[in-house]
């Protein structure tokens, strides 16, 4: 594992079976590993900040992300600055509307951010070609799978 990979995890907790449930996915959270056995995430009633990698032991898949050095370090130093960002419940809420009622509302987050969000915005300050929009943690995860695949 190397800094910078995308930790997909698959909770058992209530809120996480709701949004396996309606993304309809494995994976109801995403992380990027950091190093050091440690990850950096944005979570439900907690601000962005680390978590130690081995609070989702058993429960998690790693997605390897291709970068060159100076892609990992200019991401790194992009994400490592995001700690402290609230939460943002409603693109929860915007997301629950695509995926429920195929109601797609334009959302940017401002300074609040969920996981997925997080992530994305990771491998975009890495340079890599994703779309600006509103991902599930199963939307990212496919994004980069087929990413990985080319």
């Amino acid at each position: 594992m190397n800094p910078g990979d995308l930790i997909f995890v698959s909770g058992i907790d209530v809120i996480s079976r709701i949004i396996r449930w309606v993304t309809e996915s494995k994976y109801s959270h995403v992380a990027i590993y950091v190093g050091g056995g440690r990850v950096i995430e944005a979570q439900a009633f907690r601000k962005v900040g680390f978590q130690e990698l081995a609070y989702y032991e058993g429960k998690y898949d790693v997605k390897p992300i291709r970068l060159r050095e100076p892609q990992r370090i200019h991401g790194l130093v992009w994400i490592l600055n995001q700690r402290g960002r609230p939460y943002s419940y409603w693109s929860d809420f915007v997301i629950l509307l695509r995926c429920l009622f195929n109601i797609h509302i334009p959302w940017h987050e401002g300074l609040a951010i969920i996981c997925s969000r997080l992530g994305r915005d990771f491998l975009f300050h890495c340079g890599l070609p994703i779309p600006d929009e509103n991902m599930s943690p199963e939307d990212l995860y496919e994004w980069v799978t087929s990413y990985t695949r080319e």
